[in-house]
Parts: C-alpha cells; structure tokens; sequence
C-alpha cells in the first residue's frame, strides 16, 4: 500500500539538487559552445503546481547548461511556448510561436537548443525543416536534450548516445566541440 512518502521531482530538479556531484563528473568542458536554452511550459507551468522553476524567469536550465561549460545566449523569446501543444489541433498556431522563437534563436547566433521536454523536441527537431520551407527560412539549429549535452560533456561520443537519430543534423555542433 502506498503511503505517500515517496517525494516526485523532475529530473531537472534532481541535477540542479546534484550540481556539484554533475559538475565533477565532467571531462570535457563545452566550451565555445553557445546554447539557446528552452525551458519549457511542461516545466514550469502552472507555476503553483509545479514549484520548479520562475516561469517568467527561468534560471535552472541555463545554470544546469553553464555548468557543461558552455555558454548561454539570450534571445529574448524564452519563455514564449515552442507551439508543441496547440500544432496537431491547430498547425498554423503552433507554427508561428515555433517561427518567433526560431527567427529569435538564429538571431542570437545559438549553435544549439537545449531542452528539457520530450514535445518541446518534437517541436524543435521535427518542425523546424518544415517551418523553413514555409518560410523559405534555412535555421538548421541542432536540437539536444540537456542530458546529450552532459552526455557530450562527460566523455560520451555521439555514436553512443544516438545522435545520429536526430532529424535535424548535429554536425555542425560536434564540429565545434571537436568530436
């Protein structure tokens, strides 16, 4: 019988909890690697529910992100939702948040987005082809999940953790890592 003991968190949460022990675990700081960070709504709303993260300013994942070595870069649409939740009822929503927050990213000069959210990397990694031939917009940003960052940043190689499997290639970041 369950007793209601057992206390739920993210796995945001628990690396954020763990930082020092994540941060000894890395091997090959990220450096020169410049990071377009997404939140996302999932995470951090409704906000009373959810006691993460502030949802107008969002701190956790670019502090997690930081501690890889890499660099965050500001965009300005942080915290504008990626469209994920409203694209398969209404496509042309979801798409023009997507738009917004991929024309801010390319801005920003990001050589990766990071996210947190299995939808958000839908969104992010299948979408985007899509949304540039709408647009006729080439973004081609690699999308990572923040656990292949770490994976990168603790000596994994990209064979071993897929990355491969990415629709959106993510050549041109292992490129700047060196890998």
């Amino acid at each position: 019988e369950y007793k209601g003991s057992i206390d739920i968190k993210h796995f945001v949460e628990v690396l954020s909890d763990n930082l020092d022990k994540v941060k000894g675990a890395i091997t090959k700081p990220l450096n020169g690697l410049k990071v377009a960070v997404h939140p996302g709504c999932h995470y951090m709303r409704p906000a009373e529910w959810m006691e993460s993260d502030d949802p107008m300013r969002p701190t956790t994942l670019k502090k997690l992100v930081e501690a890889s070595g890499a660099t965050v870069v500001d965009y300005g649409e942080e915290i504008l939702c990626c469209g994920s939740a409203v694209t398969n009822a209404y496509e042309e929503h979801g798409f023009a948040n997507l738009k917004i927050k991929m024309d801010a990213i390319k801005k920003s000069g990001a050589d990766v987005i990071i996210v947190n959210c299995p939808a958000c990397y839908q969104q992010f990694d299948t979408r985007q082809r899509d949304l540039g031939k709408n647009y006729e917009t080439d973004y081609d940003i690699p999308v990572m999940y923040i656990t292949e960052l770490y994976a990168l940043a603790m000596g994994f190689t990209p064979d071993e953790i897929g990355l491969k499997f990415h629709r959106t290639r993510v050549k041109s970041t292992l490129d700047i890592l060196g890998l």
